[in-house]
């Protein structure tokens, strides 16, 4: 029996060690339990050693030293396991209850061990010239370890699920790699050593699975997003509270290699100089500093938010976020969910900072509803179209009106479209809503009186995310062939935004649908950053004069010469007007001597449901329509 296999493993173990100290941590779970591991393995090769020097020496080793070193050689082997095990578990389970269950229940058992080790029987015989310790105590060591990590493979192999592919590998061949070690050990006692297998295994785990420097990224020094996922989830596990500060920047793409490099490199000195505490690089524009203490979080804002929004230099504008509790919310996924939903939102783009209190939890939390009910409302057809008839000055009837979605809830109360529309373009749901809002208009055309009502076509809006979607025209004109709807019978309401964001896409669109005959609109002209070259690039028929502009036209004298102008362009352009908003007989009479060519608004109508609509138009219009269009 030799030393030299079991000093060689405590040298590897010790350059493990090493280098494990000398490399920053958030310490997981399991990398407390891989440090536990390391250094209980470290002490039983130390002892592994004394135990085979004392065997060596048996003729001058004082009997109850040698029978202490056995006894202890085998309790600390047990003791090496059972932090193995809890390597193993914390994987699994993390800090959970169920965790320190299993922890508490395989921490009797190695007491227990222990203590049955130390007193039965043990003796030594000699094999090829060679001492060895045998006995009841030795055969009992063997057996509850081989017992134990059979319990840890089973385990494994039942809840494998928890952990990724790659670590349920890795561990699993740790444990068999055990489990070989120890059988060997029972049939070949005084060949064999368990010394160097432990050593191999904890060599494995350190380079596959707990090199801490993987979890740094290389580039800035931080905690990368290996690390970040998993300390976040263990400390919303644990119930340890925190304060949160994210920076991350949106407009990579407008500056060069060199801005963003001098930006990454402000933003990484600001973070490496924090102490006693955590920061991570999650992604080439994004940067998270965790807080235990809220007033020192609350300082690093108040520094952060004055050097980079009030005072920034920088080409790249970068926005922050500061969630001062993490009790807002109950887990990581949530808050993850929270960060998405704070840079949607118009207070990051407009102040370059959000504070995610309780507040904008619930918001979120209420939004998220919404998006369920949007879809729940779907599936049930509580959907419904109003309409606002719009009166044609030059025929003196109603020829057209503007469809408007509603939903009901469960006790058919009307939900504002101001409560769901923006959620629904933010979840994707506005695709859905938006198909079933069209294929309702199209079934209204073709199983009412409308159209002998009067009624040439419908206005139908569309958002910004329908304009983005690549087969709206084919589902559409789909629609529209389902219900014998010549594209002529429909007018579809783009916006500015939409042009802005989906141009090319949406002229594509507009393409294949005026080629079936559906007119175009632009929707509220006179709001956002209206510009009269989306009326001349755009292929629209009509423009939609916002309320707010009308309004405008009879309070100020540069918003009445802007709009007179505007509206010349327009009607020298050959395309027809709708004025919105129109409450007043002096607005009426206006807009009309103006000649715009279209009337909308409260002093004929506010949006009806169906049934009313198509009694309104037998009120208004009459036989008049009827003979008109005959």
């Amino acid at each position: 029996m030799s030393i030299a296999v079991q000093l060689c493993g405590l040298l590897l173990l010790a350059v493990v060690l090493f280098f494990y100290l000398n490399c920053k941590k958030v310490f997981l779970n399991t990398e407390s339990a891989f440090f536990m591991s390391v250094v209980t393995c470290i002490f039983f090769m130390v002892v592994d050693v004394a135990a085979v020097l004392a065997l060596k020496n048996m003729d001058t080793v004082s009997p109850v030293f040698l029978e202490i070193i056995n006894r202890l050689y085998h309790a600390s082997l047990m003791v090496v396991v059972y932090y193995s095990i809890l390597y193993v578990f914390a994987d699994l389970y993390g800090k959970t209850r169920k965790y320190r269950i299993v922890s508490t229940a395989f921490k009797i058992a190695l007491l227990v061990q222990v203590v049955l080790v130390s007193v039965l029987p043990m003796h030594y015989m000699t094999r090829d010239n060679t001492y060895i310790a045998v006995g009841t105590s030795v055969m009992f060591a063997y057996a509850a370890i081989v017992g134990e990590l059979l319990i840890a493979l089973v385990a494994l192999a039942r809840y494998n699920h928890l952990i990724d592919d790659r670590r349920k590998s890795v561990v699993t061949s740790w444990l068999v790699l055990w489990i070989v070690a120890m059988v060997a050990m029972i049939w070949l006692p005084g060949y064999i050593t368990v010394s160097f297998t432990i050593a191999i295994g904890i060599l494995i785990i350190y380079i596959k699975l707990e090199n801490p420097e993987s979890a740094i990224d290389k580039e800035t020094g931080l905690f990368n997003q290996n690390t970040f996922h998993p300390y976040i989830g263990q400390r919303y596990e644990n119930e340890k509270p925190f304060s949160f500060i994210k920076v991350f920047a949106d407009n990579f793409n407008q500056a060069t290699a060199q801005e963003i490099c001098t930006f990454k490199q402000n933003i990484v000195a600001d973070l490496n100089n924090i102490k006693e505490t955590f920061a991570f690089n999650t992604n080439e524009d994004e940067f998270y500093i965790l807080y235990e203490s809220r007033e020192e979080a609350d300082k690093k804002f108040d520094e952060l938010y004055k050097k980079y929004v009030v005072d920034n230099k920088f080409v790249i504008k970068p926005h922050i976020m500061y969630m001062p509790d993490s009790r807002i919310v109950n887990d990581i996924n949530e808050m993850l969910q929270l960060f998405r939903w704070g840079t949607e939102t118009l207070e990051i783009i407009e102040k370059g900072c959000l504070i995610i209190d309780e507040n904008a939890s619930e918001h979120m939390k209420s939004e998220i509803e919404m998006g369920k009910y949007i879809l729940k409302a779907i599936d049930n057809d509580r959907v419904e179209v109003f309409y606002q008839p719009i009166y044609s000055t030059e025929k003196g009837y109603f020829t057209s009106a503007e469809a408007l979605v509603r939903i009901r809830d469960e006790e058919g109360k009307i939900i504002p479209p101001n409560m769901f529309i923006g959620i629904a373009e933010k979840n994707g749901s506005i695709l859905k809503l938006g198909e079933v809002v069209f294929e309702k208009v199209c079934k209204f055309l073709d199983t009412t009186d409308a159209i002998n009502l009067g009624l040439e076509y419908v206005e139908v809006n569309l958002s910004v995310v329908q304009c983005e979607y690549e087969g709206l025209a084919n589902r559409f004109i789909e629609i529209m062939k389902e219900h014998n709807i010549p594209g002529n019978r429909i007018n579809l309401e783009i916006t500015e935004s939409a042009t802005m964001t989906s141009k090319n896409r949406l002229i594509r669109n507009i393409a294949e649908l005026k080629n079936f005959g559906v007119g175009f609109s632009l929707d509220d002209f006179g709001t956002g950053q209206s510009n009269l070259n989306y009326i001349v690039e755009m292929p629209v028929d009509i423009v939609k004069f916002d309320r707010g502009m009308i309004n405008a036209y009879f309070e100020s004298h540069k918003a009445k010469y802007v709009m007179d102008a505007a509206m010349h362009m327009i009607q020298g352009l050959k395309l027809d007007i709708v004025s919105e908003g129109v409450e007043t007989e002096e607005q009426l009479s206006t807009m009309k001597n103006l000649g715009i060519q279209y009337i909308q608004g409260y002093y004929f109508s506010k949006p009806l449901p169906e049934s009313e609509c198509l009694e309104f138009l037998k009120k208004r219009n009459g036989a008049q329509s009827v003979a008109m269009q005959s």
